[in-house]
């Protein structure tokens, strides 16, 4: 998604041979328009040994070289990335590749927060390979509808989008009638992406890093596991896993299978940790805003300030007292 950005609104590729390691549909666009700048040759690697024959032929026709049923396993370099690894998932045979750039695309998770915050349960969808906003409590006055259940078309959003808002204002008393959006082209934002595979199928020497900020790896996971940290939330807190800027929206969904494949339980078992609010961040200068100026610490005065005042001081910060600078007269200030 960040590539897909750089090259859509920006018109630029960080990159001259990129290669992008997918398990779903959504990094073919990325790949094509990858392609598509000038100078650029893009390798797509999908693990996936079946997909749509119409979006592999997109990417080909534009010039990317695709490769089906294959995972990315190591990547080489020093100060720059010079080339990746790629292994066969059904030969085991491996193959390097040339590249100075590289994008992952693992599925996608639905933005579910304000739903949990609602005391609604996230429920694993195999499917989806994702944690869906699970039912309302009885009597609960709001529905979860869209990308936030899975739904992975545009199409599909709007329709039922406009079935769910018809029928909450005809429960509120009021005569409506569902308009169906006529989409063109609905394609499937994102097919049902690869299964999240046990740590074991892609084992191989050396660190196996799953948050790629904090650098924790499959083995931090499964040590946890063995030290009795069997919770998501202990686990979180053992290996530091999704404390990172991104808040585990990269790494939360793998960190727990491990977890779970640790443990010999599935996804669905162990869950998720607890969503809390605000899903979208605070401003800094928001939360600083009462602390700034005359505000930012307290202020102490001297018996002597109304005299200060009255005769015009101009006051400067000695810690926190406040205490006379100067006496202007006039235009006078410190220059003069």
């Amino acid at each position: 998604g960040a590539l897909l950005s750089y090259a859509r609104e920006w018109g630029t590729v960080p990159g001259f041979t990129p290669l992008i390691a997918t398990n779903n549909d959504s990094a073919y666009a990325t790949a094509i328009a990858l392609q598509r700048a000038p100078g650029r040759q893009v390798t797509l690697v999908d693990c996936r040994p079946d997909v749509d024959a119409g979006l592999v032929m997109a990417a080909r026709e534009a010039g990317a070289e695709v490769i089906l049923g294959a995972t990315l396993t190591q990547v080489q370099g020093g100060r720059k990335l010079r080339q990746a690894q790629i292994v066969n998932l059904t030969s085991g045979q491996t193959r390097k590749i040339a590249c100075d750039l590289i994008g992952m695309s693992g599925g996608w998770s639905p933005s579910i927060h304000l739903a949990a915050h609602r005391g609604s349960k996230p429920v694993w969808s195999p499917a989806q390979g994702a944690f869906l906003a699970g039912d309302p409590a009885p009597g609960a006055d709001w529905v979860v509808v869209g990308a936030a259940q899975g739904q992975a078309s545009v199409g599909h959003t709007l329709k039922t989008a406009a079935k769910t808002g018809a029928a909450a204002a005809r429960d509120l008393g009021f005569k409506a009638q569902a308009l169906m959006p006529k989409v063109g082209g609905d394609a499937p934002l994102t097919s049902t992406p690869a299964p999240l595979d046990s740590p074991a199928t892609y084992a191989l020497p050396g660190k196996t890093f799953v948050d790629f900020q904090h650098d924790v790896t499959v083995k931090d996971i499964q040590q946890a596991a063995q030290e009795g940290f069997v919770s998501p939330e202990h686990m979180k807190r053992y290996t530091t896993l999704a404390m990172a800027t991104d808040q585990g929206k990269l790494s939360n969904t793998l960190g727990q299978a491990i977890l779970a494949d640790a443990q010999g339980k599935s996804i669905a078992d162990i869950g998720t940790t607890t969503y809390r609010p605000p899903f979208t961040p605070v401003s800094l200068g928001a939360l600083a805003e009462r602390n700034t100026p005359e505000n930012w610490m307290p202020e102490r005065m001297t018996p002597l300030k109304p005299w200060h005042m009255a005769n015009g001081a101009r006051l400067i910060e000695a810690s926190n007292w406040r205490r006379p600078r100067f006496y202007p007269r006039g235009i006078e200030n410190l220059m003069h």
